[in-house]
C-alpha cells in the first residue's frame, strides 16, 4: 500500500499472551522483553501472536548470524577460489535485520508505527523529572572524568 498509512484509533488492549512452548530460550528471552516493551505502551493484544513469534524466531536467527560473523571474521571471507566474498552469515544477518524492520512496523516497535498508532508517551512532569535525572548523572560522570 502506496502513501499514507490509515491512523487507528486508540484501543484498550487485554493482556499479552502466552509465549508460545516451541520457542528456543534465546527466542523466549526475547519474547518476554519485547511483549514487556509493547504491553508498557499499551499496544500489545493476543492477535499479535503470530508476529511477536516470527519477531522473536528472526531475532535469534539475527543475533546467531551476528555471532557466526564475528567467529569467522567479518563481512568479507576468502572463497574457495581465493578471492573475497560476502560471508553467508553476513547475508542472513542483512535480510535478518530487513525482515525485523518489517514486522517492527507491524508491531508497533518503530518511532513512525508508534506515531500511528497513537501510543501513550509520558506527561511533560514526567519527561521533565527524567530529562532532569539525566542532566544530573551527566554532570556527576563529568566530575569523575
Amino acid at each position: 500500500m502506496r502513501g499514507r498509512k490509515p491512523t487507528p484509533g486508540r484501543v484498550t488492549r487485554p493482556a499479552a499472551p502466552p509465549c508460545p512452548r516451541e520457542l528456543t530460550a534465546e527466542e523466549r528471552r526475547e519474547w518476554r522483553r519485547v511483549t514487556a516493551e509493547l504491553r508498557d505502551a499499551g499496544i500489545l493484544t493476543r492477535a499479535d501472536r503470530a508476529c511477536l513469534i516470527l519477531w522473536c524466531q528472526t531475532w535469534a536467527l539475527r543475533e546467531k548470524a551476528r555471532g557466526e560473523v564475528a567467529k569467522i571474521g567479518g563481512e568479507v571471507v576468502r572463497g574457495p577460489t581465493g578471492g573475497a566474498e560476502l560471508n553467508k552469515w553476513y547475508s542472513i544477518t542483512r535480510h535478518a535485520e530487513a525482515t525485523l524492520l518489517r514486522i517492527a512496523g507491524e508491531l508497533g516497535l518503530s518511532p513512525t508505527s508508534r506515531a500511528r498508532l497513537d501510543c501513550e508517551l509520558p506527561d511533560a512532569e514526567e519527561l521533565d523529572e527524567l530529562l532532569a535525572a539525566a542532566e544530573l548523572l551527566e554532570a556527576r560522570t563529568t566530575e569523575k572524568a
